[in-house]
């Protein structure tokens, strides 16, 4: 019987651990998506708000191959300089992270993101390469020396 009672007691304790872990991961996970509940509202976030929430979104989606400092694990990657292939402009960047680059490693965003994470996660990642220099235009090749004129006869 002394038995019988003790591992109800244990069963008891392990139930109610189980139950306040939960409540406080559910806690955490509130705090966590507080901005993606003002997101999801329409309220207007902050400048500091909308980068803490497109860093959260980089953080997740993005950092494994761009990753944490922005630099890339290609050249082609690297989100610091202003060498953008597919066009530098808030659009721009916000078609690619939607849609993907089709024939490279770059997909489109995974999940179902708000229009408001992924527009701040497309200023987060556009304050990687602030302070870069501006992007060099290709050099044309150059032309060939123009021909002799042909000599006069004699």
């Amino acid at each position: 019987m002394k038995v019988f009672n003790r591992t109800k007691i244990i069963l008891f304790l392990l139930s109610l651990v189980v139950v306040v872990t939960t409540g406080a991961a559910q806690k955490s996970e509130k705090d966590k998506n507080k901005e993606k509940d003002k997101a999801s509202k329409g309220q207007a976030l902050t400048e500091e708000q909308e980068l803490d929430l497109g860093k959260q979104v980089y953080d997740a989606k993005c950092k494994m191959c761009h990753k944490a400092d922005g630099k890339g694990t290609l050249e082609e990657m690297d989100l610091t300089d202003n060498v953008w292939k597919h066009g530098s402009t808030p659009e721009d960047i916000e078609k690619v992270i939607r849609e993907g680059v089709k024939g490279t490693g770059m997909r489109a965003i995974m999940g179902d993101p708000s229009d408001q994470e992924i527009k701040a996660l497309v200023k987060y990642v556009l304050k990687f390469s602030a302070n870069a220099p501006p992007a060099e235009p290709p050099k044309l090749p150059e032309p060939p020396p123009a021909p002799k004129p042909p000599a006069p006869p004699e």
